[in-house]
């Protein structure tokens, strides 16, 4: 029996335990120097917070989640509250990881500068201890 990638996929999308466990997998791949600052329990946390604030852009693959989940370390936690970016992340005519490659395109450089603003411990912080922000 062979499991297609849609298969997976949707497998994943609808245990969302399971994908935020994926999510953590994803991240040791790609940044596994996180694994040795941060504890294993809280970077679980960041994913099911990422699924959470993801939620509203309607991200439809695991793809698309991944990347998502990635730029907040790579970027800044609150990258897709810079306008241009949560524009784009919320256009519902194209595919979540469609998403990310218009983001990718020259013209969003400065978007993504912009976004940088958007980090520091508050934007971690006050949501995994439920402060205000």
């Amino acid at each position: 029996m062979q499991i297609s990638l849609t298969q997976l996929q949707d497998h994943l999308l609808a245990d969302r335990e399971r994908l935020a466990n994926d999510l953590v997998a994803h991240l040791r791949e790609v940044k596994p120097a996180l694994f040795l600052c941060y504890p294993l329990p809280y970077l679980h946390w960041v994913a099911c917070d990422s699924l959470l604030v993801s939620e509203p852009f309607r991200l439809d693959d695991v793809y698309a989640l991944r990347t998502f989940f990635r730029l907040r370390f790579e970027i800044a936690p609150g990258f897709y509250k810079e306008p241009r970016i949560a524009a784009v992340l919320r256009d519902a005519s194209l595919a979540g990881i469609q998403r990310f490659e218009r983001l990718a395109q020259p013209e969003f450089s400065d978007a993504w500068l912009a976004a940088q603003q958007f980090d520091g411990p508050i934007e971690w912080r006050s949501r995994y201890w439920g402060m205000p922000t």
